[in-house]
């Protein structure tokens, strides 16, 4: 039998979409896939997910994408997966060629990505993770007043931008405690 996808197995045509999503921890012993495996024209849409400590016993320890499985992620986080073999992060083969939007994949071993993948802009592809500054919604180092005012602008309802710090969907209240929580300079 096959043990892969330690945390989601999609076969045959299934297109699942996940929102706001952690596959942690997950292990698959004997096939591919430590958080998700995708098989035979599998193409999920996953939105502001996250993969991380996945561990695998062959390949794709994040995501495993095979035979014509092109999944659409967008701002999802892959960090910290281990594989024995290919594809630490996302391993993608026959045919398979997932879209990345806005998408980090960093941190992984023995590699990030292996195999073909689109790229729609705003990824982040590195061995190493940049430092976590979570509360820094615009990008200059120090949590503080331009962030808190950068919120307030983007009050209400969005869809992967970055003032939606705790990624549910809708900037508010709970992204301004984050940021008063974190206030200062990032690490």
């Amino acid at each position: 039998a096959y043990l892969g996808g330690g945390g989601m197995y999609n076969d045959a045509g299934s297109n699942p979409t996940l929102t706001t999503c952690t596959f942690e921890n997950n292990t698959a012993l004997g096939g591919d896939g430590g958080g998700m495996s995708n098989l035979d024209n599998t193409n999920p849409t996953l939105t502001n997910c996250t993969f991380t400590d996945n561990t695998v016993v062959d390949d794709g320890d994040g995501m495993y994408n095979y035979v014509d499985s092109s999944p659409h992620l967008i701002n999802c986080i892959f960090e910290n997966n281990i594989a024995n073999g290919n594809g630490g992060g996302m391993l993608n083969i026959i045919n398979s060629n997932p879209a990345l939007t806005d998408t980090t994949v960093c941190g992984n071993t023995p590699d990030q990505i292996s195999g073909d993948w689109t790229d729609n802009t705003g990824n982040t592809i590195a061995d190493e993770c940049p430092p976590d500054c979570t509360g820094d919604v615009t990008g200059d180092g120090q949590v503080g007043v331009n962030d808190v005012l950068a919120i307030i602008g983007a009050w209400g309802p969005c869809s992967g931008c970055n003032e939606d710090i705790n990624h549910d969907g809708t900037v508010g209240v709970p992204d301004l405690l984050i940021v008063l929580d974190v206030w200062g300079p990032c690490p």
